[in-house]
């Protein structure tokens, strides 16, 4: 390899003597010693008389695209390409895969069936090598949507199909779901919470994050508003508790304001007899922020409830119902946690990675409740 004359030439390329022959070799760089060619890379061996010679240490190569940041841990999505043309579909790379020699070559293997034959610095100096040569583009998964409280993002939205700022301006997602808030190096998106990460991103199907019509006009939204509003007190026959049950409805979206000075968020109770449409009426109110679905429960499905608590860290600022309470043992059972809800004290949990440190359940959503009997615990009626 002839050394540049000048640092500016550091990065142009080089040429390397290959028997008789001279080919022209991209992609050089001489400060961290890895030369990338022919979808390979290589290393720079220094022989006994300091003569450099070229070693080759992988049949493949990297393609970086995004980073994607959930709790605080980076996984890479990274497109792995062979000489032979193959190129994988993209694959996310853990920091754990990155630095453990034994968990990069695994990764690669299911990959591209590709092999490294370098050593621990060697994987250290491609990474470098690949970072130095992708743009930095970072995408923040928080795990939670409705309204945000991330540093930086606080009064945010996210949903399904739209990031919304606090002034209104809506950023819709690109073909891969990515809402780019900051150009196109620092993204959003929303985290499914009944899959993986790598399902949740590569996955067409969306079981559990609310959408937003977003692009009505004023007059349309007031139009919109107005019907809802005389259809819902025709349906309750009542226009007073119509417009009170909207009104929580609507509340929902400060909530987040609400409950730092006010200490809680009111409860929604919507109780009758059998068959009068407690449970539709209600699901008009959850359906305001697309949520008939995705927030609806009964009272027999709670069960132990670890799975609806998360349901509640998850939501942030949106309504959730849960349906068919009864006098009796099941409503008296809960009755406490119901309590603790309303304070927003989620349960105490140990971490996964620790048996000293315990873990506390964020509670962020609101609660509308309907059944035959209203809640027969004192403390919690009151």
């Amino acid at each position: 390899i002839n050394p540049p004359t000048s640092p500016k030439k550091r990065q142009q390329q080089y040429d390397i003597e290959v028997g008789e022959n001279s080919m022209s070799v991209p992609q050089y760089d001489s400060d961290i010693g890895i030369l990338e060619r022919d979808k390979s890379y290589f290393k720079i061996k220094h022989d006994k008389d300091g003569n450099e010679q070229l070693m080759q240490i992988s049949d493949f190569v990297i393609t970086l695209r995004s980073t994607y940041v959930v709790e605080n841990k980076r996984n890479r999505e990274a497109i792995f390409e062979k000489a032979d043309g193959f190129k994988s579909s993209p694959i996310l790379v853990d920091s754990e895969t990155k630095v453990s020699m034994k968990s990069f070559k695994a990764k690669v293997a299911d990959a591209c069936e590709g092999s490294f034959f370098g050593n621990e610095i060697d994987l250290q100096n491609v990474w470098r090598y690949i970072y130095k040569k992708s743009a930095q583009r970072v995408v923040n998964i928080p795990d939670y949507v409705g309204r945000l409280s991330t540093k930086g993002e606080e009064g945010d939205w996210l949903f399904e199909n739209c990031y919304i700022r606090r002034d209104g301006e809506v950023v819709p997602p690109d073909k891969n779901g990515t809402m780019w808030v900051n150009g196109n190096t620092r993204g959003i998106r929303p985290k499914t919470l009944s899959s993986s990460l790598e399902n949740a991103i590569y996955s067409d199907t969306v079981k559990d994050i609310p959408k937003m019509t977003y692009n009505m006009s004023p007059e349309e939204r007031e139009q919109l508003t107005k019907v809802f509003c005389h259809m819902y007190a025709q349906n309750l026959g009542n226009v007073g508790k119509a417009l009170l049950m909207i009104g929580w409805a609507m509340m929902n979206a400060y909530s987040d304001k609400i409950f730092p000075k006010y200490t809680f968020v009111p409860f929604l109770f919507g109780w009758g007899g059998f068959d009068t449409g407690k449970s539709t009426l209600l699901k008009w109110l959850l359906a305001l922020y697309d949520m008939h679905n995705h927030g609806y429960s009964t009272l027999p499905n709670l069960r132990s409830g670890v799975g609806m608590e998360r349901k509640l860290a998850y939501y942030a600022a949106l309504p959730v119902c849960i349906d068919e309470l009864r006098a009796g043992k099941d409503m008296n059972e809960f009755s406490g946690r119901f309590r603790a809800w309303y304070n927003r004290s989620g349960r105490a949990m140990g971490a996964s990675n620790s048996y000293k440190e315990v873990v506390q359940q964020e509670v962020r959503t609101n609660f509308v409740f309907g059944g035959q009997d209203i809640f027969t615990d004192d403390a919690l009626r009151s």
